[in-house]
């Protein structure tokens, strides 16, 4: 199944996927080191990947997913510091198949009608 990018435009400016922020670069979301490079990204705020939404995914304290392609479209959690604690996950092993089922999971915000 091709996946595509997620964009959220609204007024000609393009806007974080997550926050609603004026988004300042694209995450991809499947990491170019397994393969994502010409694969699906998203907008989001922050420089580089030390600030912003973009930080947090890059800190496993944000995931975006698809649910296997669901009706429901791209969904995405934040996990806090503390969350992990309780769930007994090391620093190093934070990944996505490391959030238990008892997450949840919400829709990404539809910035567009939102912000009509």
């Amino acid at each position: 199944m091709q996946l595509d990018s997620i964009e959220c435009e609204v007024g000609g400016t393009t806007l974080c996927a997550f926050c609603g922020r004026p988004a300042q670069a694209r995450h991809h979301i499947v990491p170019r080191s397994q393969g994502g490079t010409d694969g699906p990204t998203v907008p989001v705020c922050g420089r580089g990947n030390e600030s912003g939404c973009h930080r947090l995914l890059h800190d496993h304290e944000l995931f975006i997913d698809n649910h296997n392609g669901r009706d429901d479209g791209w969904v995405y959690t934040r996990v806090t510091e503390r969350n992990w604690e309780t769930w007994g996950v090391a620093r190093g092993r934070r990944t996505y198949e490391s959030i238990p089922s008892i997450a949840m999971w919400y829709p990404l915000p539809r910035w567009e009608e939102i912000l009509r």
